[in-house]
C-alpha cells in the first residue's frame, strides 16, 4: 500500500509541475499530454524517489521541459537526506553524551559543516558507525 501511495505522489507531483507550466505558458498541452503519458507507462518503475529522480532525468533528455523538476526532486532529495543525518547525530548525542561528551561535542560540531555527509561521519566516529548500523 505505501509503495502505491508513494507513486500517486510521484505521479501528483508531476501534475502539478505541469499544470503550472501550462499556467505560466512554457509548455503546451500536447507537450503536457506527452510527458503524462510517459510518467503514466513508466511509474511502476518507480518505488522510491532516487526511482523516480531517475525516471525524470531519463525522461528529461526528451522532454527538456523537466529538467527544472528534475532540479527541485534533486534538491528535495538533498534535504531529507541532510535532516535524516542530523536526526541520526541528535539521537547518538542523546544516547551517547554521559558516555563521552568530547566525541559528542565532535561529532556535533562536525556535523555543522552543511557538506558532510554519513560515511564520512561513519569513518571518523567509530561509535557513531556503530550505532548507525545498528539502527539502519
Amino acid at each position: 500500500m505505501k509503495h502505491s501511495e508513494d507513486k500517486q505522489q510521484y505521479a501528483l507531483k508531476v501534475c502539478r509541475f505541469l499544470s503550472d507550466s501550462l499556467h505560466h505558458g512554457t509548455i503546451t498541452v500536447a507537450r503536457a499530454g506527452e510527458v503524462a503519458e510517459k510518467i503514466v507507462h513508466n511509474i511502476s518503475l518507480v518505488n522510491h524517489e532516487y526511482d523516480f529522480l531517475n525516471l525524470l532525468k531519463e525522461l528529461a533528455k526528451d522532454f527538456q521541459e523537466l529538467t527544472a523538476l528534475t532540479e527541485e526532486v534533486t534538491i528535495n532529495i538533498k534535504k531529507l537526506e541532510r535532516q535524516k543525518l542530523e536526526l541520526m547525530v541528535k539521537n547518538f548525542v542523546v544516547q551517547h553524551l554521559h558516555h563521552d561528551l568530547e566525541e559528542a561535542r565532535e561529532i556535533m560540531e562536525a556535523v555543522m559543516d552543511e557538506t558532510v555527509k554519513l560515511p564520512e561521519l561513519k569513518k571518523k566516529f567509530q561509535s557513531f558507525r556503530d550505532y548507525v548500523d545498528k539502527i539502519l
